[in-house]
């Protein structure tokens, strides 16, 4: 990505994946409509997979902190990334989200979302499978760094209750499993004629 910035003379700049599609051939004219207002970033939405799921809508602060703005959505000023730097390589994987946290926090931008399917994103790269273990381990400091301390809480917090809630459905699902078993078993003992067993 970061070559492909090097070698770039656009005006906006917008990244796709091999296996990725433009979704219709109105999108770039539907993208270059939008544009007038000349906003640093527009994105939009993209279906994903071959089951095209939406993966959609505006994005707050607080949505950034839990999953990223897909990077076949988005359009970048290419002043962006003279004034913001390149991507970030050591992350192998979310380069693009720590750029996304990076940029969506900084003042003065001018972030547009227009309510179109921008892409078409095909799943089964590396980076749907992989985990970029350095992201994950920076994430919190990310967190603090582009986003603040309140933000940081909010994330803690959410986490915290989203490892309880796997817990619980980890530990309510054995047990559930648990109880179907003896009521199967008292049932088939029932059943099972006595010189069986």
């Amino acid at each position: 990505m970061n070559r492909g910035i090097e070698l770039s003379s656009g005006r906006y700049l917008y990244f796709m994946g091999s296996d990725d599609t433009l979704h219709d051939s109105f999108v770039l004219g539907g993208v270059y409509n939008s544009l007038g207002c000349a906003p640093d970033v527009l994105y939009g939405n993209v279906i994903m997979g071959d089951d095209r799921n939406a993966y959609a809508g505006k994005f707050s602060k607080y949505k950034l902190l839990h999953k990223n703005i897909c990077h076949q959505a988005i359009f970048y000023k290419r002043e962006i990334f003279e004034v913001f730097g390149k991507y970030d390589l050591n992350y192998k994987y979310l380069a693009d989200y720590a750029y996304n946290m990076k940029v969506f926090n900084q003042s003065g931008l001018v972030w547009l979302y227009v309510d179109m399917v921008i892409a078409n994103y095909a799943l089964g790269g590396a980076s749907s499978y992989c985990v970029d273990e350095a992201f994950h381990a920076d994430r919190g400091s990310l967190i603090k760094l582009f986003f603040g301390d309140e933000y940081l809480e909010i994330f803690t917090d959410t986490a915290r209750l989203i490892e309880r809630n796997r817990y619980l459905e980890r530990r309510d699902s054995r047990s559930m499993h648990k109880r179907l078993w003896l009521a199967a078993s008292k049932i088939l003992k029932k059943c099972i004629p006595k010189h069986i067993n």
